[in-house]
């Protein structure tokens, strides 16, 4: 994906025309649209305060070259790594999809161990019965 694709692909997620974004950007409509069809440079401070009314971090947006930034957010402690840059060129177009079905996998996995925490004890009282009913024969 290039920037401004990117950009386009969160302008839109949250709903905001180009007339409306190049609004609260403080540009014109034509210089908003050459943003979003690579048609013209944009500078860091640009960039920033587009990721700003985008709410996301300014590396969400870059691209270099062929390839994509990524910047990875670890929050969660059992995995191992940390944040960091990613520099891909395969990371498919549509990585936030992939971000949302990483989380309901998550959710799936904790339930599964919930459940198999329960099937656990289920089986512990199972053979717990099946001891007692040894014992009074």
């Amino acid at each position: 994906m290039t920037t401004g694709e990117k950009i386009r692909h969160f302008r839109t997620k949250k709903g905001l025309s180009q007339e409306v974004f190049a609004e609260l950007l403080g540009i014109s409509l034509q210089a908003y649209n050459k943003i979003e069809t690579n048609k013209t440079k944009v500078d860091i401070e640009r960039l920033q305060q587009i990721a700003e009314k985008l709410d996301i971090n300014l590396v969400e947006l870059l691209s270099y070259g062929d390839r994509d930034i990524y910047y990875i957010n670890n929050t969660n402690n059992e995995q191992k790594g940390g944040n960091g840059f990613v520099i891909h060129n395969n990371l498919p177009n549509d990585y936030l999809q992939l971000v949302e079905k990483v989380k309901d996998l998550e959710k799936d996995i904790l339930h599964l161990k919930n459940t198999n925490e329960a099937l656990q004890k289920e089986v512990q009282y199972q053979a717990e019965i099946i001891s007692l009913l040894k014992g009074k024969q």
